[in-house]
């Protein structure tokens, strides 16, 4: 039995071997057991587990029959509805090959019997409409019509797309139909399989959809479609909002307040787009402040433009506020626009903050993006910070703003405390490979008792290049630390073997041939033999 726990698995073939005894004697006692381990089998909630039960619904038995209709209702009635469509799949496409004969040869004539039970009806009925034979599928989709208490409408939801044309008509017209106010609740329970509509190719779903949210967007249902907006489910919310934004445009300004309120970061932008058109006065002032402090970024960037293209005046105030954004894409749009009205004396807008508040790390980013070489001095101030965000900051100021000068610098931060600040000091420096001091690095890897940091050391040594990094490494791979000495190996190989020998032609230069060779004299000796053979052979063919 596939998909279910082996406690699951450990009942259902207990109740295999049951059904598979033929015998009268002690019949009512294997009923009895079957009646008992189907009600274990739904308690452990399991709703793959249906393949195992199905036989039962063609027992001889009126309680066993009743017990696997009540099991099977228990499973699926609990199943989150955009998980019917997943067990769909899965029975229509898995059953055949080892099911029980009883479901395969099951005829349109014969469903109507194994209905036992009114409160478990809409699921049998559902599980049958997942069969593999067209002709049970449909019968199935036309006595489940005849339901009208909402447990029924996620089938019809799945069959919508059926492969068949008729069986797709017949649910078609059963959903069309519920589409009125007092069936709308039991469209919010269903909104999974209902979007999912969107996503079908063998028909056009997006009127049906849309139907729906049309109602769902009137005033008296304002409690359902917060609900709706407020889902936990991601695809689920999203549509609900694309489809109702589209909606007429006296229902807007409630779904855009909605969205504006919702955690989804992608639906607040998308409330934000709409709100100019709908808002205007004090009411979109307070609007467009609130969402020039939201935590998602789009969000801020969107509501600054609107505000700013809507008062030219205060434009200005907009962006220079935006200067100090908390991201470096809102800071770098605030400098654009801010260029465009001829303002560029942005290191000392960050200059100034940080005399304010020494401690501002945007302002310390925003001085790194934009300072020159005299604030140097101010920025190696912050690499003796005790806080390692305004550490790796500096550093990220020193290398724009200094180049090559500030390698020196750099080499020192490697030995930062801070993983965060060594990462960032190794970024860094990769992209000054020349100017790398190997030996030093080569040291820092040999004697550094942290193992990041060793590790940092031995991939700049590697930045290098192929023909410099190499007696480093080789070196290196003598490391009493057997982490370190294996990383080093590691970098050796990877110049020799693919994809990187395919990319580097070049030639050591005689000190290049000099230095290796020295290292592999100093080092041979203490070499395993195999990875000496292997490296040998390397130098060799190159």
């Amino acid at each position: 039995m596939q998909h279910v726990s082996g406690a699951t698995q450990h009942l259902l073939q207990r109740l295999f071997d049951l059904t598979s005894k033929t015998s009268w004697f002690f019949q009512a006692d294997r009923d009895a057991d079957m009646v008992n381990i189907l009600g274990q089998v739904a308690n452990q909630g399991e709703a793959a587990a249906v393949s195992g039960m199905v036989n039962c619904l063609f027992s001889p038995s009126p309680e066993v029959k009743a017990a696997a209709s009540r099991a099977i209702h228990r499973l699926l009635d609990r199943l989150p509805p955009e998980r019917l469509q997943y067990l769909s799949d899965t029975v229509r496409e898995s059953w055949g090959w080892h099911i029980w004969d009883s479901w395969e040869r099951l005829e349109p004539a014969d469903i109507q019997a194994l209905i036992i039970e009114d409160s478990s009806r809409n699921s049998v009925l559902g599980l049958l409409s997942f069969h593999r034979s067209g002709y049970v599928r449909h019968e199935a989709v036309r006595l489940l019509v005849r339901s009208h208490d909402g447990g029924e409408l996620p089938y019809l939801l799945i069959r919508q797309n059926d492969w068949v044309e008729p069986i797709r008509a017949e649910a078609s017209r059963a959903v069309q139909a519920r589409i009125v106010e007092s069936y709308l609740p039991h469209f919010l329970s269903n909104l999974p399989p209902l979007v999912h509509l969107l996503a079908a190719r063998r028909q056009d779903h997006s009127d049906l959809v849309r139907r729906v949210i049309r109602m769902l967007v009137r005033p008296e249902h304002d409690e359902l479609l917060a609900r709706a907006i407020h889902s936990p489910n991601a695809t689920v919310r999203r549509s609900v909002v694309r489809l109702a934004l589209e909606a007429e445009d006296e229902h807007r300004p409630r779904v855009i307040e909605h969205a504006l309120s919702s955690t989804d970061g992608l639906i607040r932008l998308w409330g934000t787009g709409h709100v100019r058109p709908h808002f205007s006065g004090g009411a979109l002032e307070g609007i467009l402040g609130s969402l020039r402090r939201d935590s998602f970024m789009p969000v801020r960037r969107e509501a600054s433009i609107i505000l700013a293209a809507g008062a030219p005046d205060s434009g200005r105030e907009v962006w220079r506020d935006a200067l100090l954004d908390g991201s470096v894409s809102m800071r770098e749009l605030a400098r654009f626009y801010l260029g465009r009205m001829g303002e560029v004396c942005w290191p000392s807008v960050y200059r100034l903050a940080l005399i304010e508040q020494p401690q501002s790390l945007v302002a310390l980013d925003g001085l790194g993006e934009t300072g020159g070489q005299s604030d140097l001095v101010v920025i190696r101030g912050y690499l003796a910070s005790p806080l390692p965000s305004r550490r790796r900051a500096a550093v990220r100021a020193l290398a724009k703003m200094g180049g090559r000068s500030v390698v020196a610098d750099l080499h020192v931060s490697l030995l930062d405390d801070s993983p965060a600040v060594i990462r960032e000091v190794r970024r860094q420096l990769e992209a000054f490979p020349y100017a790398l001091d190997a030996e030093r690095l080569c040291r820092v890897a040999g004697e550094d008792p942290r193992q990041n940091v060793r590790e940092a050391a031995l991939r700049l040594i590697h930045a290098t290049g192929k023909w410099r990094s190499l007696a480093w490494l080789i070196r290196a791979s003598l490391n009493r630390d057997r982490s370190t000495a294996g990383l080093a190996q590691e970098l050796i190989s990877s110049w020799f073997t693919p994809p990187r020998c395919n990319r580097v032609f070049t030639r050591p230069s005689s000190d290049e041939r000099q230095a290796i060779a020295g290292a592999l004299d100093d080092c041979r000796p203490g070499m395993e033999e195999s990875f000496l053979r292997k490296l040998d052979t390397w130098l060799k063919e190159s």
